[in-house]
């Protein structure tokens, strides 16, 4: 059973989710209230071998006032995003810990840039315009196999 929660974001207010994982603020600037729907996920649907995933995955929709999709948002609300720290592969610096949105049409993860990062309270705090499929991930350490010829 999917757990998914509702919130409403008038401009200029911040609000929590319920698991305390997302913090979302929205500027002063946006003209129109959210209604944001939260969905958080065990895993992601679209597996890389580019990344390892880092325990929060999360899908997240928006609808206008008039229930209108929002896909993309202008200006762009913050998002503060709560980890865990245990649940990063082991071994993991924390400064290598970005957050990735899903795009659909190109099947592939993009990196969404970094405001700022605070391993100390374990959060990292994006930009976000796009709402979609989200993962915390870290890059994959790739092994690199050399050819051993004996003579």
């Amino acid at each position: 059973m999917t757990v998914f929660e509702e919130m409403n974001l008038p401009p200029g207010d911040s609000i929590t989710t319920g698991d305390g994982v997302i913090q979302f603020t929205s500027p002063i600037s946006q003209t129109q209230v959210l209604t944001i729907t939260y969905t958080p996920t065990l895993t992601s649907s679209h597996i890389s071998s580019d990344f390892q995933f880092a325990g929060v995955f999360f899908q997240l929709q928006a609808t206008g006032p008039g229930g209108e999709p929002v896909i993309d948002v202008s200006p762009p609300l913050t998002i503060t995003v709560h980890y865990d720290e245990s649940t990063p592969p082991s071994g993991t610096d924390e400064n290598s810990l970005n957050l990735y949105r899903y795009d659909e049409p190109g099947e592939m993860w993009i990196l969404v840039p970094v405001i700022s990062r605070n391993p100390a309270a374990n959060t990292i705090t994006i930009s976000l315009d796009h709402f979609s499929e989200f993962a915390l991930m870290t890059p994959s350490e790739k092994e690199i196999f050399v050819p051993l010829i004996v003579r």
